[in-house]
């Protein structure tokens, strides 16, 4: 995306802003990233949620169990932990990002 805006651009981009309700282009940057991270959160929320029902445990449980099994490995439990761990991950990357967004918002 372009960075240099022209004179004009930026008092439409600002009035529009205004317009909307915002104070300033910061204020509507604040509220746009925490729409952003919320809808992170519940993405990875849903995601975590179903491996949680897929397994019937929690994330650790189940990594636990699989790191200390005797049998053949099961590469598609391997594979589900990996994106597991991933979303998990993500989950608390986003859900620290929204606190700290509504608390610079608040």
């Amino acid at each position: 995306m372009k960075s240099d805006l022209t004179e004009e651009t930026q008092r439409a981009l600002t009035e529009t802003l205004t317009d909307a309700g915002f104070s300033s282009p910061s204020d509507a940057a604040l509220e746009l990233s925490l729409t952003i991270a919320l809808a992170r959160v519940s993405r990875y929320e849903r995601e975590c949620q179903l491996f949680r029902h897929k397994y019937g445990e929690p994330f650790e449980t189940l990594r636990l169990r699989t790191d200390h099994a005797t049998e053949a490995e099961e590469f598609p439990v391997e594979d589900d932990l990996a994106d597991w761990e991933f979303a998990e991950r993500s989950l608390a990357l986003w859900q620290k990002r929204v606190d700290l967004l509504r608390h610079a918002i608040a």
